[in-house]
């Protein structure tokens, strides 16, 4: 089951470095984990994930709409999915759970931006550097 994280990148990317920062990847500060959104569940909502994002996600999401699909061999096993409730998204919303705070930053900042994708108005695409604030 494929996983999103949403990435904001005025507040997640660190141009000076060329990098996602790792804030980007950290666990909410109430303590409850990473959170991601199903994105098959999404897409069975909404229509696409961008709509889905867009109506229950614009201000953590931000414009554009930029997230990563988690690759499955990159959850480490020790890792499990919580369901929660988050605003108004109450089906596709949940945690990622006991994944060591080091590993998880690491695994962002480490992170090539192409694979990352964009929400564009041709649909979703992988980002580029010319998506990104340059400074």
């Amino acid at each position: 089951m494929p996983y999103i994280r949403l990435i904001n990148i005025k507040w997640h990317y660190a141009s000076r470095k060329k990098r996602f920062a790792s804030a980007a990847f950290k666990p909410s500060s109430d303590g409850s984990g990473i959170s991601v959104i199903n994105k098959e569940c999404g897409e069975e909502h909404s229509g696409t994930i961008c709509a889905h994002i867009a109506e229950h996600y614009p201000n953590v999401a931000g414009t554009p709409i930029v997230f990563w699909e988690i690759p499955t061999d990159q959850i480490p096993a020790t890792c499990s999915f919580v369901h929660s409730v988050s605003g108004t998204d109450r089906w596709c919303h949940h945690d990622i759970v006991n994944w060591d705070d080091d590993e998880a930053q690491k695994t962002i900042k480490n992170l090539p931006i192409e694979e990352t994708k964009i929400c564009s108005d041709d649909g979703v695409r992988n980002l580029t550097q010319n998506d990104l604030p340059q400074m």
